[in-house]
């Protein structure tokens, strides 16, 4: 009778199958939306109705929140009051500057500017002054008449420069008095303006369609900066961070699988959409108790996203590296030399065999091998080296 053979169990074993060999860099993080906008105001009424809560969906153009700008109002109303007062005393000073400067120019126009009527009747008679002395030919007569036009000439030249100037003056006058007037209206319309887009603020609307992540106002309270925050969650992102060993190791565009804990086994997709080349302020902590240096790194959700929940503790697997679909064994099958123990045969009783097979890329748990000896579904032994002794005995797989 020979020895008892070895018992094995299905611990022992492992199936040969054909995947891909992957190798991933573990993080784990938090579930956010792509973006969000926490909307405001520069009120500092009370609030007035808060329509939403955290979590609720909202549309575009959705109300959500109203602030009390009665006061705003109030300011609002007497300051177009003391506006209205003010414009009425600039239109009158433009209208009595149009009007002097129209009375001016048209009394140049028609001749009937007092001054220069007076120094032309001057000066006609000082014409005939000295055309009465050309004619007695009296020297001294002549020569005081002939000084005499010249004056009476040069005081018309100043008669006629004085009114121009005066309405040159009167012009410059009106166009002072219409810039006051809109320079007034222009600053108006401003101090209005602000006070109109306060007021328009006390109605909170949702600037896109998401779902309400924070509601900071309370309803009876001054409103603060923020009122209430909402977030495009039709893309989700990852925030996660990575020790500093492990960044050489991803690319943006690198392929994700993650769970969360809602959701249980259920594997979601994603890819890298950035790793961060500098560091957070604070470092991670190994299991040792020692710091590393740890680096920031956002993965964008794709695929499915049904069941998903903003905020999530999320754990997730970023691929690296793969080989193609190959025969995979768990990395320990493999002996040094390059050799599986394959366990064949049906019934209790099985005996072991030894095949050569090469290795190729392999990660923590398993290794990608190629035989011409191995097929898919053949059973291994798990831990090749603790039970090479096996080889070409019965074993009994429990």
């Amino acid at each position: 009778m020979g020895p008892a053979a070895t018992s094995l169990t299905s611990a022992d074993i492992a199936v040969v199958k054909k995947e891909e060999v992957k190798r991933q860099v573990s993080s784990a993080g938090t579930l956010e939306p792509k973006s969000q906008t926490t909307l405001s105001t520069t009120l500092t009424g009370p609030v007035l109705e808060v329509l939403v809560r955290p979590g609720d969906r909202v549309g575009q153009g959705q109300l959500l929140a109203r602030i009390d700008a009665s006061d705003v109002q109030t300011q609002l109303n007497k300051q177009r009051a003391e506006q209205a007062a003010a414009n009425t005393t600039n239109e009158q000073a433009v209208a009595k500057a149009q009007q002097e400067a129209n009375q001016q120019a048209e009394a140049l126009r028609q001749g009937l500017n007092p001054e220069i009527n007076a120094a032309t009747t001057a000066l006609t008679q000082a014409q005939t002054q000295l055309d009465a002395a050309i004619a007695s030919g009296n020297q001294e007569e002549i020569a005081a008449a002939t000084r005499a036009k010249d004056e009476a000439h040069t005081a018309l030249e100043a008669a006629r420069y004085t009114a121009k100037t005066q309405l040159r003056s009167s012009k410059s006058a009106l166009e002072e008095a219409q810039a006051q007037a809109q320079a007034a209206a222009t600053s108006n319309d401003l101090a209005n303006s602000e006070l109109v887009d306060k007021i328009n603020s006390s109605e909170i609307y949702a600037q896109q369609a998401g779902i309400v992540t924070a509601v900071p106002a309370k309803e009876g309270k001054p409103a603060a900066e923020g009122v209430v925050t909402v977030a495009d969650d039709s893309v989700m992102v990852i925030q996660s961070s990575v020790k500093e060993a492990e960044v050489p190791k991803l690319k943006e565009g690198m392929s994700v699988s993650f769970t969360t804990i809602a959701t249980g086994d259920k594997k979601f997709s994603g890819t890298v959409s950035f790793v961060s080349p500098v560091a957070t302020a604070e470092p991670a902590k190994e299991d040792n108790g020692k710091t590393v240096a740890s680096f920031p790194i956002e993965i964008e959700v794709t695929g499915d996203r049904e069941g998903l929940l903003l905020g999530s503790a999320v754990k997730a697997k970023i691929t690296t590296e793969s080989s193609p679909r190959s025969l995979v064994v768990p990395m320990e099958a493999v002996t040094e030399d390059g050799h599986v123990l394959v366990v064949v045969g049906d019934g209790e009783k099985r005996s072991v065999e030894k095949r050569a097979v090469e290795k190729g890329m392999n990660n923590d748990f398993l290794v990608a091998v190629t035989s011409s000896e191995l097929q898919v579904g053949e059973k291994v032994i798990a831990r090749a080296a603790e039970y090479a002794h096996l080889e070409g005995q019965e074993v009994r797989v429990e």
